[in-house]
């Protein structure tokens, strides 16, 4: 609900531009260089941002930015000036529609970069594999014999290859840590392609045993 009161806010924009123009629109044609060149300072830019890097992981307003700087220059170059009220509503929205965009994707449920929170989890998920398979490995290093028992394949906290290896665990925090690992999938919503705003939904990913022996086994450990 949040993400579509953005995108009806650039609606908004873009609906005040169009209806400004049909009623008092002029463009003289010493303007119409002027405008064409600045829509096209502002074309380039919006191609730049598209192919730039988020500073923030989280994402950048950059259509909340553009889109009302692209309508101001419009209005501002082919509206009389006696109607021109809507000069300070777009003069604003950036700054409201930015802000609403930063606030919404630092909060659960929404992503602005889903690139950078897909990678960011995958770069948890493998450090969380690693300590996984460190804490396995320096257990059977301990009890070597342990390395030729065979179990099947599946979850590791239902496995009984957990009920062996995972005995030294005693602390019920480091516990779930080994057994579990977030996860985040990102998904466009209907005003992605307005808003860049996307769905994002956390998933508990668990610690899973591919099968047979665990010394052949513990190198391959996943999270699923």
């Amino acid at each position: 609900m949040a993400g579509t009161l953005n995108a009806l806010g650039l609606l908004f924009v873009i609906g005040i531009t169009i209806a400004a123009l049909r009623r008092h629109g002029r463009v003289p044609r010493q303007f119409r260089s002027v405008l064409f060149g600045l829509l096209l300072a502002i074309l380039s830019m919006f191609i730049a941002s598209v192919f730039s890097t988020h500073m923030c992981k989280a994402g950048s307003p950059v259509m909340q930015l553009l889109i009302p700087a692209i309508c101001f220059v419009i209005c501002y170059a082919a509206v009389d000036t006696q109607y021109r009220w809507e000069l300070p509503v777009l003069f604003l929205a950036p700054l409201v529609l930015g802000f609403h965009f930063s606030v919404l994707v630092h909060q659960e449920g929404y992503s602005g970069n889903p690139r950078g929170a897909n990678r960011t989890i995958r770069f948890i998920q493998q450090d969380d594999t690693t300590q996984l398979k460190q804490y396995c490995e320096f257990v059977l290093k301990e009890k070597p014999a342990l390395g030729d028992r065979r179990y099947p394949p599946g979850l590791l906290a239902s496995s009984g290859a957990w009920q062996v290896l995972g005995g030294e665990v005693t602390d019920e925090k480091l516990r779930q840590h080994y057994l579990a690992s977030k996860g985040i999938h990102t998904y466009r919503l209907w005003h992605t392609w307005l808003t860049g705003i996307y769905g994002a939904r956390r998933y508990t990913a668990h610690a899973w045993y591919p099968g047979g022996k665990l010394k052949d086994a513990v190198p391959r450990l996943e999270y699923r």
